[in-house]
């Protein structure tokens, strides 16, 4: 039971920081102390959601695999997004000592497109690398294997069925 709880400790980690990326996941976690420290009701609620369904199903699942966890992923999502936009007025007010406020206002806003940039570019660059060349996303190990390299993934029909066609021609059937 324990090597279980921990295989799948592992697998829940390891599909966050792929699939959710570190940046987002870092949003994640800024959310979730904030919520845990201002006591955020709705915050609170979104998280022992995510808590109580990660556990049942690291608790009660022999191998866990990724599509599991994305029933939880629109509540990371928006744990994350609010970790952002405290983060974003955090650092807004650092830009208050600037007295114009043109210039308070276009610091704000190149602030917020380079951290929106800097967040959204490795989600973006593996949805780019799924998109055009499938065998180049960094897949956890099984995903791979389900999605690119096993008889469930789908490529090498053509190949199976030419090659079955090749045979049949051979042995007459």
């Amino acid at each position: 039971f324990a090597e279980m709880v921990t295989g799948n400790l592992q697998r829940v980690w390891a599909y966050y920081t792929i699939y959710l990326t570190w940046p987002i996941l870092i949003m994640a976690l800024l959310g979730t102390t904030l919520t845990l420290v201002r006591r955020h009701r709705g915050g609170l609620l979104l998280l022992s959601a995510i808590l109580i369904y990660n556990v049942v199903f690291i608790i009660i699942t022999v191998y866990l695999q990724s599509r599991y966890l994305f029933a939880v992923v629109p509540f990371a999502l928006i744990l994350a997004g609010y970790g952002f936009v405290t983060l974003i007025d955090g650092l807004a007010t650092l830009f208050q000592r600037t007295t114009h406020y043109a210039l308070r206002t276009t610091h704000y806003v190149s602030l917020y497109l380079l951290l929106l940039i800097l967040c959204s570019l490795p989600a973006l660059t593996f949805n780019l690398r799924l998109l055009t060349n499938p065998t180049q996303a960094p897949f956890e190990a099984y995903d791979r294997w389900f999605f690119l390299d096993g008889w469930t993934s789908g490529y090498g029909l053509n190949e199976l069925a030419a090659y079955l066609r090749e045979q049949a021609d051979q042995h007459g059937s």
